[in-house]
């Protein structure tokens, strides 16, 4: 948010709405549609990994908003 010349409230929830997305994405390739040893079912991550996963998205969707308050 530093990098910004004037940061608004929206700007944080931008940002943190695209990361969020960019990691369910991710995850979703990386845990569940590429198989490997670690790799889980869509059931297992998203539902059985509850309320963990939805935290995970919570905090990355917050992040910046955050970032936001400390850096005004």
């Amino acid at each position: 948010m530093k990098g910004l010349n004037n940061p608004t409230i929206t700007d944080a929830i931008i940002t943190g709405a695209i990361w969020a997305a960019i990691c369910i994405i991710f995850d979703v390739f990386g845990w569940v549609i590429i198989k490997h040893p670690w790799s889980l079912s869509f059931k297992e991550f998203y539902i059985d990994y509850q309320p963990w996963i939805t935290l995970i998205y919570i905090a990355i969707f917050i992040g910046p908003i955050v970032g936001f308050i400390f850096v005004r």
